[in-house]
């Protein structure tokens, strides 16, 4: 979660493509954002500069989800007090 500009897009990518790398089969749900992960990318193709731009002020912050059925129920329960 964050405001637009905090690098949110650029942090997902950087895991996505660990994850990946690593064997992992990974889904990037861009949506609402973005109409694809292809078009998410084309945002980000100086992903470098990106990083640098955000990393002053932005703080990413883990935290592990216990999930039993669906994950999206999940995550939609734990993040609806935070939406306006």
């Amino acid at each position: 979660m964050g405001s637009a500009g905090s690098g949110k897009t650029t942090v997902e990518q950087e895991i996505v493509d660990a994850l990946r790398n690593l064997g992992f089969a990974v889904k990037w749900n861009v949506k609402p954002d973005y109409k694809s992960e292809g078009e998410a990318r084309r945002n980000g193709m100086d992903r470098l500069n990106c990083i640098d731009a955000v990393c002053e002020k932005t703080t990413v912050v883990v935290k592990g989800v216990q999930v039993k059925k669906d994950i999206n129920d999940s995550l939609n329960y734990r993040v609806q007090s935070y939406n306006k």
